[in-house]
């Protein structure tokens, strides 16, 4: 669990503080909701968040203890 916590942790910092998200944006929140029941019951999860006023989608896999987070450019007909 420690584990765990650490990485959502550093997840969380990298989007606020090294990209600029605003912490409070449903965005982030989300992505902390699913972050924060992994870190809890350490279940296998695999999905997608949309960071649409960034253009971008956020595809989160948290797996075997390994969380990751890699945010893709959305294409134009993608928004549509």
């Amino acid at each position: 669990m420690e584990d765990r916590l650490k990485q959502t942790i550093s997840i969380l910092r990298k989007l606020t503080q090294d990209l600029g998200l605003p912490y409070e944006s449903d965005e982030v929140q989300s992505i902390k909701g699913h972050l924060q029941t992994f870190v809890r019951d350490g279940k296998d999860w695999k999905g997608s968040v949309p960071f649409l006023p960034w253009d971008r989608i956020a595809v989160l896999e948290m797996k075997d203890n390994k969380i990751e987070l890699t945010l893709k450019p959305v294409r134009k007909r993608e928004r549509q």
